[in-house]
């Protein structure tokens, strides 16, 4: 059953200036054993996400995919594996012929085993064919897979971290045979895109003795190296993502550690090339990990990050513009108080909204969430819509509304409370209180005039209710 809330989340204009942006929340599933939350894609009217999460026998991790109709509802659930098999989607696409490709990793649990694989599923979602792809007697992991004109598969895999840094091209044609593999030493890549005349462009890191340097590598319609950069600020660096603007025009985020065992993070650094000339470098106002990066229908470009060195990992969206301006950074809600990290996340765009799938764990459990971002900046409220697994109903009343002095709170429903807070509009807590201690009767005497946001978070996820402070 859908029931209506809200939520809050704050649009940052130049970084500055305090606005709101409108949001969409749709809590997917709740208290799974999932893995990660790894790909998001849209068909029609409908949206398809893939995660990975615990099978029945309690060994291994099934991928599951889950379409969501116009309402944003589950529609169908697709459970895809083999039995003895670890299975982590890293990535889907419709092919030219309307059919499911899922690039994912597949791991034998003994002996430990990493290999890159490839399946088609047809209009059922049932398996047309599968391949694992060689690993040359190293753990691979599947990054991403891009059709090309002739209807083949590119299949990108590298190392992981454990591993020497090693990537791997694979061509496989629509009958799920490979073609052909190419192997690169000393570079480990996490993304690329296709450019026109079917060349290519890598983004990974490369080591560099006790360090690792960005890389960007540009490959030719045989995949001989057309040249290369390094972006080398002293530390580990990597890129992550890559956007190709045509031929010869890139813009990638750069994530930089202190140290190779270091997992504290810089500031996010953005950057632009043409060809392998470096033009353009910004430093955004947060530290963390890259995790997606795309263009939308507006034109302005998306970037997604997990923020880090922090006692939790938020989840924040930067607009920039071409020149590598920043239009506005805007912080997903995170309402899951219990949560002890993000886990993946993803981002795309539908009609020039942002639409980000992630998950929030906690020990075994997570719970997977949809975010949809307005495109415009300036919204104070934002609806949030969540699905729970099992029957939970949060009804919150709060009076009087506006109020100057005392604000009563009336709870119903037979759930456990975790957490009450008052939120003002700067996205300040003013007032929190833990679930055992919840007390009817709030004074608010000496807060300021304006408008402010109960947040309750419990079991059966979290209600937001706006509330005028006037006198």
């Amino acid at each position: 059953m859908l029931k209506k809330i809200i939520s809050i989340v704050f649009c940052i204009l130049g970084i500055l200036n305090h606005q709101y942006c409108q949001s969409n929340i749709v809590e997917l599933i709740h208290d799974f054993e999932i893995d990660n939350a790894s790909t998001i894609n849209k068909i029609n009217d409908n949206i398809l996400i893939g995660i990975s999460t615990r099978s029945q026998n309690g060994t291994d991790y099934d991928m599951l995919l889950l379409d969501l109709n116009e309402s944003y509802e589950i529609s169908q659930k697709t459970y895809i594996g083999e039995e003895g098999k670890l299975e982590f989607i890293k990535d889907v696409i419709w092919s030219s012929s309307n059919e499911l490709i899922i690039c994912y990793s597949s791991r034998l649990t003994s002996p430990y085993i990493f290999k890159a694989a490839l399946m088609k599923l047809d209009a059922n979602k049932e398996v047309v064919w599968s391949i694992e792809l060689p690993n040359d007697g190293i753990r691979v992991d599947a990054r991403k897979v891009i059709e090309k004109t002739n209807g083949e598969f590119i299949v990108l895999g590298s190392s992981s971290f454990s591993e020497p840094n090693t990537s791997f091209l694979y061509t496989v044609n629509s009958l799920g045979e490979l073609m052909s593999t190419q192997k690169f030493d000393s570079f480990q890549a996490f993304d690329f895109q296709m450019l026109e005349d079917e060349e290519l462009i890598l983004a990974g890191r490369k080591r560099d003795n006790d360090n690792y340097d960005a890389y960007l590598t540009k490959l030719d319609s045989q995949g001989e190296k057309l040249w290369e950069s390094i972006i080398d600020y002293g530390k580990v660096e990597a890129i992550n993502k890559i956007y190709a603007n045509g031929n010869s025009d890139f813009i990638a985020p750069v994530e930089t550690q202190l140290g190779l065992y270091d997992f504290q993070y810089e500031k996010l650094k953005l950057i632009r090339f043409q060809q392998d000339d470096l033009q353009n470098t910004i430093e955004l106002p947060f530290e963390g990990k890259a995790k997606d990066l795309t263009k939308s229908v507006t034109g302005n470009y998306l970037f997604l990050a997990q923020a880090r060195n922090s006692a939790s990992d938020g989840l924040n969206l930067v607009v920039f513009n071409e020149d590598l301006e920043v239009i506005c950074t805007e912080e997903a809600p995170d309402y899951n108080t219990e949560s002890t990290s993000s886990g993946d996340l993803i981002l795309s765009t539908v009609d020039g909204n942002y639409f980000i799938g992630n998950i929030y764990s906690a020990d075994t459990k997570a719970d997977v969430n949809l975010f949809e971002f307005d495109k415009e900046c300036g919204q104070t409220i934002i609806s949030a819509i969540p699905e729970n697994l099992g029957d939970c109903e949060i009804e919150m009343e709060i009076f009087p509304n506006p109020a100057s002095q005392i604000l009563t709170l009336k709870i119903n429903g037979a759930f456990k409370i975790h957490e009450i807070t008052l939120i003002n509009s700067l996205g300040q807590k003013v007032f929190q209180i833990n679930g055992a201690d919840f007390i009817d009767n709030i004074s608010i005497e000496h807060l300021e005039t304006g408008i402010y946001f109960f947040k309750i978070s419990s079991e059966c996820g979290v209600k937001t209710k706006k509330v005028i402070i006037a006198r």
